[in-house]
C-alpha cells in the first residue's frame, strides 16, 4: 500500500528501484547487504512490515525478523555505503494509556502493548544505533488505494450485507498512504534526521471512521457500535493512539490534512475502483 504510493511520489523527484519481497527477502541479511552494496542507492526508504497485528502475536519470531532485524540489517547496509535511511514505524509503540484529546507525540516514552508494537519499536532502536543518518516516521491507521485496509474490508462487508459491529472506544487518526508518501518526500528533500510523526490532524474511533466512509461512498449498512471487550482480539490494542504531528511543525514542514478532508478526498478518487473491487471479491 505505502510502498506503491511511494515509488510514484518520490519517483517524481528522483529515479527509484522498487524492490518486491520476490527480488528481495528482507529477513536474509546476506542478500540485503549484497544487493544494497550492488544498487548504492543515496537513501533507502522502508515501506515493509509485517503489519497484520494479531498474526503478529502467533507468529512473533516472524514478526521479529520482518519488523525489528530486517530494518537493522538495511541500517546496517545503510551505513556501509553513505546511504540516507527511512524507515516507517507505527503508532502501536505507545500503551494508549494517554485520553485521546492527549495525543502522542515524538518526546513521549514507548510502551507497546502487542507484538506488533515490541517488535516495530525494537527496528526503530536497531535503525538508531547503527545509522547516524536515519529518520524514523511513525504514522498512524494507513489506508490506501493498494493492499488490504480496513475501509476495504468495512466496504467489501456493507456491500455483502452483514451486519457490521465496529469498536467505538479506540481512538486514533486515519491515514492515507499517498499523503504520507508525499510528507515522506518532503522530508527527504530537507534531509530530516530523527524520529517524526506523520499522521492526519484531528482523531475517531473504529466505529466514526467507518460510519464516515460507508456514508461518503454511499452505501448503507447495518452498522453499530460495541465496546473492545465485546470483540476480543489476540493482540491488545492501544485505547488512545492518536498522534500528534509535533516535530514536523516545529520544522513548518507538516502536510497533513484533517483526516476527514483527507478520507473524502481519497473516495472522491477511488470510490469507483474501491466498489469494483469489493464486489469482485
Amino acid at each position: 500500500m505505502l510502498g506503491h504510493d511511494c515509488v510514484e511520489v518520490l519517483g517524481e523527484a528522483w529515479p527509484v528501484t522498487a524492490l518486491t519481497r520476490t527480488r528481495l527477502d528482507l529477513t536474509d541479511e546476506k542478500a540485503v547487504l549484497d544487493c544494497i552494496s550492488d544498487l548504492r542507492p543515496a537513501a533507502i526508504v522502508n515501506c515493509a512490515g509485517y503489519t497484520h497485528v494479531d498474526g503478529c502475536e502467533e507468529k512473533s519470531e516472524e514478526a521479529r525478523r520482518v519488523n525489528a532485524i530486517a530494518p537493522g540489517t538495511l541500517a546496517m547496509a545503510a551505513s556501509r555505503i553513505g546511504a540516507f535511511m527511512v524507515h516507517v514505524s507505527t503508532d502501536y509503540v505507545f500503551d494508549g494509556a494517554k485520553p485521546p484529546t492527549d495525543p502522542y507525540d515524538e518526546y513521549d516514552p514507548p510502551a507497546p502493548l502487542s507484538v506488533y508494537g515490541r517488535t516495530k519499536w525494537e527496528g526503530e532502536e536497531l535503525v538508531r544505533g547503527r545509522l547516524r543518518d536515519h529518520l524514523i516516521v511513525r504514522t498512524a491507521w494507513l489506508y490506501g488505494a493498494r493492499g488490504r485496509s480496513f475501509p476495504k474490508a468495512i466496504l467489501s462487508q456493507a456491500l455483502r450485507g452483514l451486519a457490521l459491529r465496529v469498536v467505538e472506544d479506540q481512538f486514533g487518526s486515519p491515514t492515507w498512504s499517498r499523503t504520507l508518501a508525499r510528507q515522506i518526500r518532503v522530508l527527504m528533500e530537507h534531509r530530516v534526521n530523527g524520529t517524526v510523526h506523520a499522521s492526519s490532524h484531528g482523531h475517531c474511533s473504529w466505529y466514526e471512521f467507518a460510519r464516515i466512509f460507508l456514508e461518503l461512498m454511499g452505501v448503507q449498512a447495518e452498522l453499530s457500535p460495541c465496546k473492545t471487550q465485546d470483540h476480543p482480539r489476540p493482540a491488545k490494542r492501544p485505547p488512545n493512539s492518536v498522534l500528534a504531528n509535533r516535530r514536523l511543525q516545529e520544522l513548518g514542514l507538516d502536510l497533513m490534512p484533517r483526516w476527514e478532508e483527507d478520507l473524502e478526498r481519497f473516495v472522491r478518487e477511488h470510490g469507483a475502483h474501491l466498489r469494483r473491487e469489493a464486489l469482485a471479491v
